[in-house]
């Protein structure tokens, strides 16, 4: 059952280009970001390092500590 909603800020153009590469899935942008969900949760309850956006993950956490 769905009863509870998550907002998330995203730069516009990464909001469009995510919205575009569903649709050519044939997919709602609640159905990816929800299969998403369920994976990252499975991974961690099974002592798995989520690495699917490790990259992205880790570049803008030195960024965030100031290094590159």
């Amino acid at each position: 059952m769905k009863d509870s909603g998550l907002r998330i800020r995203v730069e516009a153009q990464l909001r469009e280009d995510f919205l575009r590469a569903c649709q050519k899935d044939d997919l709602t942008a609640a159905q990816v970001l929800r299969a998403f969900m369920r994976s990252y949760v499975d991974r961690q309850r099974h002592g798995e390092q989520p690495d699917l956006f490790q990259d992205a993950l880790s570049s803008k956490k030195n960024c965030w500590l100031g290094r590159s």
